[in-house]
């Protein structure tokens, strides 16, 4: 069989803790008590640029940008990296 459950609202982001307190069959065997957690996240990862910072001024031909992301929760699917130079496309 197949318990579900609808919240009447959306769970918070972060860590949910469910346990199974009780369930028998027609012959009231006793199941095994479990318990689990899942993580909801809503939130995208941040983005944080270490090199050139912020309004600096570079003089050199090839600059490359440096830069970090992180999302608390759940890890950051590099292969989603994107990034632009006024029209261009960035490799």
């Amino acid at each position: 069989d197949t318990i579900v459950f609808t919240p009447t609202s959306p769970f918070d982001e972060g860590l949910l803790n469910i346990r199974l307190t009780g369930c028998s069959d027609v012959y009231g065997y006793q199941a095994s008590l479990r318990s689990w957690q899942l993580i909801f996240d809503y939130s995208p990862p941040q983005i944080w640029f270490n090199y050139p910072r912020s309004g600096e001024m570079i003089s050199i031909d090839g600059p490359y940008v440096e830069f970090g992301a992180m999302d608390y929760f759940s890890p950051v699917n590099h292969e989603t990296i994107a990034a632009a130079s006024c029209s261009d496309t960035l490799p």
